[in-house]
């Protein structure tokens, strides 16, 4: 796995990161899937991170509300600026 920072452009060909997926509920155990995360970023596609994780972290306490929830929520966002060539 990469260490959290910059990656130099020789370290970018192999970068493996794990996420063990999205496990929020809503008050009824509904889970929030991949589908709705996917839709939202769809509809923010040309947002630069800083706005992406502002609407993601907005879509999520939407929907949790007030629901107790029994792991992390954990955010990253990347963004790839092309070659510096």
């Amino acid at each position: 796995m990469a260490d959290i920072g910059l990656l130099n452009e020789e370290d970018e060909e192999d970068e493996d990161f794990d996420e063990d997926g999205m496990e929020l509920e809503d008050m009824e155990g509904e889970l929030y899937s991949e589908e709705r995360l996917c839709r939202l970023l769809n509809a923010i596609k040309d947002a630069d991170t800083e706005l992406i994780c502002k609407k993601v972290k907005e879509d999520v306490d939407r929907f949790v509300g007030d629901a107790l929830q029994f792991d992390d929520i954990t955010m990253l966002a990347l963004c790839y600026q092309g070659s510096q060539e």
